[in-house]
């Protein structure tokens, strides 16, 4: 029996994992865009589980599309996602109740990052020392490779197919032959992209929004520096507070020069205090994987992408229900709706004298997941949208896998990637024992490996 937990608790209890081959777990990275939009995070993973008993739903809310057998149960108080079914074919021919896929007849999965215990016998064959594992499907539907450039290994060199019962559920309709529209409906023939706003949307549709290219009140905000670019756990208190008042968030552009020759400088962030390494090592060139090196300035102006990350911490992972949160930092200013005739809106705010949200659509759940600290999922579909602070209110946090910018699920013309350091990957641990400790610290090793050009990542 394995526990889980979402971040709020109420999805606490016992499950029994089904996914076990020859004493290796071996856990399965989708990066299809429906995975995407339909959680907000670049991949996502699962385990199987068994079926009988049926898992609790209590205090979950499901989400399933009209044109697909799956359905997502998502904590209807944090936002957690924390399982996934599949209707067996015989239960498809039926009309579902509620969207309610709770026979004992329909394919279970748990997602990884809400299980906090395996037992160590589960999963330890000593004959073997890769007892956790991982692989990638439906890389291709991401354009960039997106997270999977980062995650090189360790993959099974030889794999034998998995029973029916263990399979991992495949997306509908597979992304590698019909891709998925993101947004979940047609587009409009005439519609024209404009290059100046990035659309960002939830599976279900119901969240839905823009951001706008950097501008001069861009660079209003005030804010310390995050531990993705200076460890908190390391860094003095005096260098963290920013005093400086540097605009980290804000990144040159991709000019002409880097589309056809990506060899610029490393990601860095300059301050007169700071004793941080502004250098981070290149990456080596895989299929998708690319030198992504770029020339920190100091004026603003030329300033036209934000920059972006990856975090491990506990409160991330079990209010998405997944190990690694990807982040775009984007200035309050900068989050309009959609260029559909709409007035400009902010998205996120925060009432200095209140812990509360004081302007979000309403399609949007807020979940208070400390004091001072909001996190935003959208309440259909359960998406992570948004996670902003009180000392910080003008400055807010994105969830990338809502992003559909066209050239990629890492957005790249938009965004500039951290690749010095995985956000609190030392809390990859944190809350969790036995087999689902060893299997955290596996995969945040791997990918801060990955993100600093270790090619045994």
């Amino acid at each position: 029996m394995a526990t889980i937990s979402c971040l709020c608790g109420s999805s606490r209890q016992s499950v029994t994992l089904s996914h076990r081959r020859a004493g290796v777990l071996t856990v399965t990275l989708c990066h299809c865009s429906t995975c995407r939009h339909v959680t907000g995070q670049l991949c996502t993973s699962y385990l199987g589980i068994s079926s009988s008993p049926t898992p609790s739903i209590r205090g979950l809310t499901s989400f399933s599309s009209p044109h697909s057998s799956r359905c997502w149960y998502f904590c209807a108080t944090c936002g957690c996602h924390v399982f996934r079914s599949l209707a067996s074919p015989k239960e498809t021919s039926k009309p579902a109740a509620n969207n309610l896929n709770t026979s004992s007849a329909a394919q279970w999965e748990v997602s990884t990052g809400v299980i906090t215990h395996i037992p160590d016998h589960l999963y330890n064959d000593q004959a073997t020392t890769q007892d956790y594992t991982y692989r990638h499907i439906h890389v291709d539907n991401t354009k960039d490779g997106g997270l999977s450039i980062w995650l090189s290994g360790p993959t099974p060199t030889t794999s034998s197919p998995s029973p029916p019962s263990t399979a991992p559920i495949q997306p509908d309709p597979d992304p590698t032959t019909k891709p998925p529209l993101p947004i979940g409906k047609e587009p409009s023939p005439s519609a024209t992209p404009n290059p100046d706003l990035l659309p960002a949307t939830c599976l279900c549709t119901t969240t839905s929004f823009s951001i706008s290219r950097p501008n001069p009140s861009s660079a209003l905000p005030r804010s310390n520096f995050p531990d993705l670019t200076h460890p908190y756990s390391l860094t003095p208190p005096s260098v963290v507070s920013n005093p400086d008042d540097v605009k980290w968030w804000l990144r040159d552009g991709i000019t002409d020069h880097t589309a056809t020759n990506p060899t610029l400088t490393s990601p860095s962030i300059t301050t007169a205090t700071s004793s941080t390494n502004d250098e981070t090592p290149e990456h080596s060139n895989t299929r998708y994987r690319h030198r992504h090196r770029h020339r920190h300035r100091h004026r603003h102006r030329h300033r036209r992408r934000y920059l972006a990350g990856t975090c491990a911490c506990r409160s991330c992972r079990l209010a998405s229900g997944f190990e690694i949160q990807s982040w775009a930092f984007i200035p309050r200013c900068n989050i309009v709706n959609p260029p559909s005739g709409m007035d400009s809106l902010p998205v996120s705010s925060l009432d200095p004298e209140d812990d509360l949200p004081a302007s979000l659509p309403p399609q949007l759940q807020s979940y208070v997941s400390s004091s001072g600290v909001i996190r935003n999922f959208c309440r259909v579909c359960g998406a992570t949208v948004f996670w902003h602070d009180r000392w910080r209110p003008d400055l807010v946090d994105v969830s990338v896998g809502l992003l559909d910018g066209g050239d990629g699920a890492r957005a790249e013309a938009w965004l500039e990637w951290w690749t010095g350091r995985l956000s609190f990957s030392e809390e990859a641990t944190n809350g969790r024992t036995g087999g689902a400790a060893r299997w955290a610290q596996r995969l945040a090793a791997s990918l801060e490996r990955g993100l600093k050009g270790d090619e045994a990542a």
